[in-house]
């Protein structure tokens, strides 16, 4: 290059430099210069940023510090402060004023973010980090959604960070764009759909690619659109397979399903990628990555760290004191082995054991048979012993004491009683074991002369047992005795008829029953009634 270009080269240069510089700070500017412009801190396509100082609302040492966007090429910014103005959300920056300066030149005032933006931000980051971060990003993304309005050029360098680290959506100026204006965004962010059809807005779905671009960023601190025209422009044409961060498992699932080629199979909304990345900063299984039991244990874990801790250590103790207990088995049954070898005693003592117990059994049985409870010709066999068998299972109580002996018809009668009324209670009459209860206990009654009760009691059992029970049962043989006895006796105590009467009564009906077969219990109740007639008239009650 020889020296007249090189001069000409230098005077073109310093045209456009002069052209795009920013205005000399500090200066004043505004309306009655109520700003002061401190510092250009950034710069946009046709605008630059500055922090400065709102003099109005500062006062007593205390200033008032802002940040002003100024196009200086006379683009309204009424539009992108009324879209911002329309959302209050701690992740969105808060827009203060908007005006116009100095003829054309129109101006936004916003909260100042002093700790710049993500762009400035060293990546990739800590995965918990960049997770974090996304995650208020998205809930951010939300609110605008909410408020009908779509960003369009989300992108690092317009999440601005506050003190405290707080990321905060900024740069609404796509979000204001007439919908005619080509799109003019960051093709590093940008989604297919919006490349595919540059001349309509931006939706939802291209701000939920971006935030799936953005966690890609912040997790490998490369684009997610590819770093070469090539790249991108493969990515952005042809249907392909989202990019994969390769971190961990289901932050890989997260990123790829916001960053999906159709718009179909990315996340709904905002709010729902906000929340899958909740959860996984949670460790909380994603159930649409349909995790395995073994996955869902391991996160489980990382949840409960203590608890899991506390069980690891309690099934360890289990295992040993089982492996301690099994030891501690084998060496008893060892010793008692060994034991058994070197005593022949005890085998003894264990034998006479036995021999004494099959001793008490005889006795029991000889004392049986001295009874006559066993006795083949007695009319109680068939009434007695099964009854009581029955009874002693169904009350779990003892109805023979240590000798042999049978309780008393007092304590059987009350076992009897309780059981009746506790089913009676509980709505079981019509129970098998309710029934034999009443019919049991009525006959107790009439053994003890009280009619009153046997008569109420064989009323009640009376209904249950027509429910099953064929006409020709035995069981109503036994239960028709039981009802000419209570009805005899009670004749005879209203004077209607004489205690002669009545035993002939029972003799007719016990005639009839000694003919046929398996009438046993209803001819045993009609001998007694007639043995006590004969000996005593009623029974007191």
């Amino acid at each position: 290059m020889n020296r007249i270009e090189s001069v000409a080269s230098f005077l073109v240069d310093a045209a456009i430099v002069e052209h795009a510089l920013p205005r000399p700070c500090p200066c004043d500017f505004g309306p009655d210069d109520r700003y002061r412009l401190e510092e250009a801190i950034g710069s946009g396509r046709d605008s630059f940023v500055y922090r400065a100082t709102d003099k109005k609302l500062s006062s007593g040492g205390f200033p008032s510090k802002v940040a002003i966007k100024i196009h200086e090429s006379g683009a309204s910014t009424l539009a992108e402060a009324i879209s911002a103005r329309r959302v209050h959300h701690r992740n969105v920056v808060q827009v203060l004023d908007s005006g116009v300066a100095e003829g054309s030149t129109s101006y936004l005032v916003t909260e100042l973010m002093p700790d710049g933006d993500l762009s400035g931000v060293s990546v990739p980051l800590p995965p918990r980090q960049a997770a974090d971060l996304i995650s208020q990003i998205a809930s951010g993304v939300q609110a605008l959604h909410n408020a009908g309005i779509v960003h369009g050029d989300l992108k690092p360098a317009n999440i601005l960070l506050a003190e405290d680290g707080t990321p905060k959506i900024a740069d609404f100026d796509l979000a204001s764009r007439d919908t005619e204006v080509r799109y003019g965004g960051n093709y590093a962010f940008v989604s297919p759909e919006v490349i595919r059809c540059a001349l309509t807005p931006p939706a939802p779905p291209a701000d939920i690619y971006a935030l799936g671009g953005l966690l890609y960023y912040l997790l490998t601190g490369q684009v997610p659109n590819g770093s070469s025209p090539a790249a991108v422009r493969a990515r952005l044409t042809n249907p392909t397979d989202p990019p994969r961060p390769a971190i961990q498992r289901d932050i890989d699932h997260i990123c790829r399903r916001a960053l999906a080629y159709c718009i179909e199979d990315r996340y709904h909304s905002a709010g729902e990628l906000e929340s899958d990345v909740t959860d996984w900063l949670s460790s909380k299984p994603l159930p649409w990555t349909k995790p395995s039991t073994t996955r869902r244990l391991i996160l489980w874990t990382r949840r409960r760290p203590f608890k899991a801790t506390a069980l690891l250590i309690a099934l360890v103790v289990l295992a040993f004191g089982a492996a301690w207990y099994g030891r501690h088995l084998e060496y008893l049954a060892v010793e008692a082995q060994m034991e058994l070898n070197r005593d022949r005693q005890a085998v003894a003592i264990a034998q006479q054991k036995v021999d004494e117990s099959n001793a008490r059994l005889r006795r029991y049985f000889e004392m049986l048979a001295s009874s006559g409870l066993l006795s083949p010709s007695s009319r109680r066999r068939g009434y007695i012993m099964p009854a009581m068998v029955w009874l002693g299972w169904l009350t779990k109580t003892p109805l023979l004491d240590a000798n042999g002996s049978t309780l008393l018809w007092s304590v059987r009668m009350q076992h009897l009683e309780m059981l009746v009324a506790l089913l009676r209670e509980q709505g079981h009459l019509d129970h098998v074991d309710a029934r034999l209860a009443q019919f049991y206990l009525a006959a107790l009654y009439i053994e003890s002369g009280e009619y009153d009760n046997a008569g109420s009691t064989l009323t009640e059992s009376l209904v249950q047992w027509q429910s099953d029970l064929a006409t020709a049962d035995p069981v109503y043989a036994a239960i028709d005795a039981m009802a000419l006895i209570v009805d005899v006796a009670h004749q005879i105590e209203e004077g209607r008829i004489t205690v002669d009467t009545g035993i002939r009564s029972v003799e007719r009906l016990l005639s009839v029953l000694s003919t046929e077969g398996d009438r046993d219990e209803a001819v045993r109740l009609l001998e007694l009634t007639r043995d006590q007639l004969k000996e005593h008239g009623i029974p007191p009650s």
